[in-house]
């Protein structure tokens, strides 16, 4: 009688184990692919092998949704190695994955190519390729001197020098927290740095670049894709998307974590949002979607909070240069 019932338990964990073994692999396989993808792109330099695993991982619709983002993200990157055209699969992950944090870093990435010239050097004036030492930067990440960047496979951000020469990390992700952007002040003396914990709250913490200083300023729900600072570095300004859906642009003060709403929007999305030279004005563009291709108005509002002023026409906000507000 013993005998038979040890044997009916054996054979139950048999069957369980069956059932089990298979989901658990489903869920994770894709993630182990898309490691060893990366270490193709990233340690062995084989672009043409990894672009395979990325386009199969991308293309597999039973993979995980953040796994699938990611293997776009990579893709396009190593697009980009190559020299080729990206805009397309930016705007894939913008209207697919709108709901992962690499949907704010192809919309970062879809503006600046967007904004970009590429003017006719004057004469006297010699152009110089400069090597990106990480895969994850933008134009603000340097002064063609300086950079900050994130060195994926570890989730560290690193400051140092175009030439690798001189490097240190200022910030390690704890295990289990997703890294979510990055955005250095204008003179590079301090990084905010977004993260994701387990419970999908958004943490923005600030650290200066020699290391000292980190502190937590900010826990958030929702997803903010745009971070800028004011010049003096007292204030953070996000714009992104509220826990109730609506889109707006949130004052932070660094010092004492004080959060200020500037904006709140039913309609549309405000992105973009820059603070003037000294600090009493906010500029932010606004559309009805996502689509960087369409028309955008431009606005300013008070630092301190207030009624926008629209702005006569469409327009690309780069900055305050040739803006005048009396």
């Amino acid at each position: 009688m013993k005998s038979a019932k040890m044997q009916n338990v054996a054979v139950a964990l048999v069957l369980a184990s069956q059932l089990f073994v298979p989901a658990v692999f489903a869920q994770t396989r894709p993630a182990v692919e898309l490691e060893g993808a990366i270490a193709k792109e990233q340690v062995d330099g084989d672009l043409k092998t990894a672009i395979a695993i990325y386009q199969e991982i991308a293309a597999d619709t039973s993979a995980p949704r953040d796994v699938r983002a990611k293997a776009l993200l990579h893709l396009v990157r190593c697009y980009e190695k190559l020299g080729q055209q990206a805009q397309t699969v930016y705007r894939q992950i913008v209207r697919d994955f709108g709901d992962q944090p690499e949907a704010s870093q192809a919309l970062a990435r879809l503006a600046a190519l967007k904004e970009a010239d590429h003017p006719t050097a004057p004469a006297g004036i010699t152009q110089r390729k400069i090597q990106m030492p990480g895969p994850q930067m933008m134009p603000g990440d340097t002064d063609g001197r300086r950079a900050v960047y994130l060195k994926e496979t570890t989730g560290e951000v690193i400051y140092g020098d175009l030439a690798g020469k001189s490097k240190r990390v200022i910030f390690r992700k704890k295990p289990g927290d997703y890294s979510g952007g990055f955005w250095s002040s204008r003179d590079f003396s301090i990084v905010a740095i977004k993260f994701h914990l387990p419970d999908k709250k958004e943490i923005f913490s600030v650290v200066k670049t020699d290391g000292t200083g980190y502190r937590e300023v900010a826990k958030l729900d929702g997803e903010h894709f745009f971070c800028n600072w004011s010049w003096d570095n007292r204030y953070l300004l996000l714009s992104g998307h509220s826990q109730d859906g609506s889109f707006g642009l949130l004052r932070i003060t660094v010092a004492d974590g004080q959060i200020r709403e500037l904006l709140n929007v039913k309609t549309g999305i405000a992105w973009g949002a820059k603070f003037s030279p000294e600090g009493r004005f906010v500029a932010y563009q606004s559309s009805p979607t996502f689509a960087f291709d369409g028309v955008a108005r431009l606005f300013v509002i008070p630092a301190e909070g207030g009624a926008a002023i629209g702005l006569q026409g469409a327009a690309r906000l780069g900055g305050f240069q040739n803006l005048r507000i009396r």
